[in-house]
């Protein structure tokens, strides 16, 4: 049985927290804020550093929650919850992430938050996917649309199925990957969140290529493609490029697969990736 987290809050002053200083440039744009202003500020920054400094950013989110807890900000006392369940879930602390998870849930069922239930059951799906255990994780996105449903949150709906797309990917499910991924894009607004949409552009077109389905891969490649390169995002162009080329590769298309696999190559060199250079050059020696 898991046991709850439960968090001792204690510090001297309010920029020391467990021995953690926080930086004088996050004290100079807390200070003087409204608690409420206060509570947004640090689990902005604690989502900006979650990849940087895992302790500043766990320091920050436990900062968060300490002020709004005493304030009694029952949404965003949820929300950093939250926030602390994905930082220790990109370390592959799972039961802490967990925890966090099981403490945001009990808070916002007692004071009827229905606007957070869907995510967190979303957030708890995440953690089990990560950990492998497909059928818990599905059981959560699935209780991720039906709050979402209640809700009209087409914001949470796109995540949960796109979520479950993922789910079925790993199982190698690919036909019921494709099905979730299309109801997720349903779901997307290309305006409003582009990378989203063409993310999932991309990953309906690596289920087709899995199927071997490939005049269909290409399609749904090409339209990702078509987009990453007006964002002129680098990294996302690279792997589509390459997710192409290997479309190409199975058509027996030898020069259209050389074609973009030398692009995805190009952009790999330019960024000095080393798994990208190694990966374009492996399948241009195929």
């Amino acid at each position: 049985m898991r046991l709850l987290v439960t968090i001792l809050f204690f510090y001297i002053s309010l920029f020391s927290i467990w021995g953690i200083t926080i930086p004088s440039s996050i004290q100079r744009l807390i200070n003087g804020k409204d608690t409420k202003l206060q509570v947004k500020l640090l689990d902005s920054l604690a989502v900006e550093y979650r990849t940087k400094d895992f302790i500043l950013a766990t320091a920050l989110s436990k900062l968060g929650l300490s002020i709004a807890k005493q304030n009694n900000f029952h949404s965003s006392t949820v929300k950093t919850y939250l926030t602390l369940s994905r930082t220790y879930r990109s370390k592959a602390h799972y039961d802490t992430a967990l925890a966090y998870i099981d403490s945001a849930r009990t808070l916002a069922f007692a004071n009827n938050l229905h606007d957070k239930y869907g995510v967190i059951f979303d957030f708890e799906g995440l953690v089990y996917m990560r950990m492998g255990d497909y059928t818990k994780a599905t059981e959560k996105f699935y209780a991720s649309v039906k709050y979402s449903e209640q809700e009209k949150d087409s914001v949470k709906l796109r995540d949960a199925f796109d979520h479950l797309g993922s789910v079925n990917f790993y199982r190698h499910d690919f036909k019921s990957a494709i099905k979730f991924y299309k109801k997720a894009l349903g779901y997307t607004s290309v305006s409003k969140n582009v990378f989203a949409y063409t993310s999932t552009l991309d990953n309906i077109g690596l289920g087709f290529t899995n199927l071997n389905i490939y005049d269909s891969a290409l399609f749904y490649q090409k339209l990702a493609v078509t987009v990453f390169e007006k964002l002129k995002d680098s990294t996302l162009l690279a792997e589509s490029y390459g997710n192409i080329g290997a479309t190409y590769f199975h058509l027996e298309k030898f020069n259209e697969a050389e074609r973009f696999f030398m692009k995805a190559f190009t952009i790999h060199h330019i960024l000095r990736s080393d798994y990208g250079i190694q990966l374009a050059n492996l399948n241009l020696g195929k």
